[in-house]
């Protein structure tokens, strides 16, 4: 997915554009990942699924899904939820935002057929409901991504990214680069260094 060029500017221009806005967006990761959470504390200013679904909105600015993804430039970006929803309305605020030039789209799935339209798909079911899906979806240029798996689990899997919530309540990730390389989505290398990098040694 690339990020839109400034118009009205030269090559070299647009250029140092797209790097302050992919510095401004890891940064804001990079706060994310230090955000502590508490769904009780009233000081608190971010539940958990409140920074789960900024995660999902934000991974898709550095993913590069194969283009025969989208149907035309402008096509919606599909953030598919499957089985549990545990975001209450926290998900509404990402419909009102893009993606470059796609509008997200939030979509609840139940079904293989379904699962095959999205480009991201959050998995809220039981773990072997989950591994069982995405073993279906594994050829369909898909983001997957599971909560709060164990680390062999998420391996045995092959979800492409984990979200792992830490002793210190803070929420970090997990990225399988073979299950991203067989789903052939390439993720930035920015967002590579924030992540724990996983292999499952599968083809």
């Amino acid at each position: 997915m690339r990020l839109n060029p400034v118009s009205g500017f030269g090559p070299g221009a647009r250029q140092y554009a797209r790097r302050i806005h992919v510095a401004a967006v890891l940064f804001f990761i990079a706060a994310l990942l230090a955000q502590s959470f508490s769904l009780y504390a009233d000081d608190t200013p971010l539940p958990e699924y409140k920074v789960k679904s900024l995660f999902l909105y934000n991974f898709a600015k550095f993913v590069q899904w194969p283009s025969r993804k989208f149907a035309r430039p402008d096509s919606p970006l599909v953030i598919g939820i499957y089985g549990k929803n545990p975001f209450n309305d926290f998900l509404k605020d990402l419909e009102k935002k893009s993606s470059g030039s796609h509008k997200i789209v939030i979509r609840p799935i139940s079904s293989p057929n379904e699962a095959r339209r999205c480009h991201i798909i959050f998995f809220g079911d039981s773990a072997k409901r989950n591994a069982r899906l995405i073993s279906q979806i594994k050829d369909d240029n898909i983001l997957t991504v599971t909560d709060e798996m164990e680390s062999e689990g998420f391996q045995s899997a092959g979800a492409v990214i984990n979200l792992v919530t830490r002793a210190n309540r803070t929420v970090h990730f997990e990225i399988n680069v073979d299950a991203a390389r067989r789903a052939e989505l390439k993720i930035n290398s920015s967002l590579l260094n924030l992540a724990t990098i996983v292999r499952d040694g599968r083809a």
